[in-house]
């Protein structure tokens, strides 16, 4: 894969992050919800930040094993497997982050007040 798509793919996941953090505090804010603008897009990129490598796993794939008219049944199975393993890696990456989280990291992460 090219650094340049590698480095794509960053900075729309990022961007994504600073994007919906900053909504996500606007909106709290419009409910009068006290919030911190800095902690909600930190929040809001971290939880994007696994996407990175999932995309450059989906990339790697469909650059690899093109689905096309005369490819899709034998590739197909490829695809499948690639997103069964993701999604393994993923379930696991989170289940671990969440089995260690304690709940004020966990409302906090969620921004929920808690009092």
């Amino acid at each position: 894969m090219r650094v340049r798509v590698v480095l794509g793919v960053c900075a729309v996941w990022i961007l994504l992050g600073i994007v919906l953090g900053s909504q996500s505090a606007l909106g709290m804010m419009m409910e009068n919800t006290p919030v911190v603008l800095v902690d909600s897009i930190r929040t809001s990129v971290v939880n994007f930040l696994p996407w990175i490598p999932a995309t450059w796993v989906a990339v790697a794939v469909a650059l690899r094993f093109p689905v096309t008219t005369t490819t899709w049944r034998r590739v197909l199975p490829v695809h499948f497997v690639a997103v069964v393993a993701v999604s393994w890696v993923f379930k696991g990456t989170w289940s671990a982050h969440w089995a260690r989280a304690s709940p004020e990291s966990i409302a906090r992460s969620s921004s929920i007040s808690t009092g």
